[in-house]
């Protein structure tokens, strides 16, 4: 995932903050019930370390027959450190 946007529940003003931690699509559901539970969104993902390595699965939109697994040291936009790791998934 790229920058994530955050805005408090009920927050009315233009400012929104912006976290470029390592998120995962993973992540988003315990951040949507730490929102719930009342937290700020400011500490949804403080325990998110910073050298975090994530995998991804590549696939072609609507050619999803045939999928590939990378890991990733970096942001979502850092392309150039993905890393297959030789896991493919074919149907």
């Amino acid at each position: 995932m790229g920058t994530i946007m955050e805005r408090e529940f009920n927050e009315t003003n233009a400012s929104m903050n912006t976290n470029n931690n390592k998120v995962s699509h993973l992540d988003l559901a315990d951040a949507y019930q730490k929102l719930l539970d009342g937290y700020k969104a400011k500490d949804l993902f403080l325990d998110i370390k910073d050298n975090r390595i994530r995998k991804v699965i590549w696939y072609v939109f609507r050619k999803e027959d045939h999928m590939v697994e990378y890991k990733l040291d970096g942001h979502a936009w850092e392309t150039n450190k993905l890393k297959k790791t030789g896991r493919e998934f074919n149907r």
